[in-house]
C-alpha cells in the first residue's frame, strides 16, 4: 500500500530521500524513514496532501502516522 505513495512524497518539494522498510513478521506495519530540508518543508507537504481532493489516498487504514523529528547525529 505504502508503494503507491512513495512516488508523492519522494518528489515533493524538499524531500531529500525516502526508505520504507516493512518486517517480515508484519507487512501491515510500515516505516517510513524520510529526510526533508526543513520541518517546515515536511509540514508544508502533510498540508498539502490533506487539503487535496484525493486526500484519502494518503490515509492509514489502522491509523494515524506516528510522527518523529530526529537531527543528525
Amino acid at each position: 500500500m505504502f508503494k503507491a505513495w512513495e512516488g508523492g512524497i519522494s518528489s515533493a518539494p524538499g524531500c531529500r530521500d525516502l526508505r520504507v522498510l516493512t518486517g517480515p513478521d508484519a507487512a501491515d506495519v510500515v516505516l517510513s524513514i524520510e529526510e526533508w530540508d526543513s520541518r517546515e518543508s515536511h509540514q508544508s507537504f502533510v498540508d498539502s496532501i490533506i487539503e487535496e481532493p484525493l486526500a484519502a489516498t494518503y490515509t492509514v487504514p489502522t491509523g494515524p502516522p506516528e510522527v518523529k523529528y530526529y537531527d543528525p547525529a
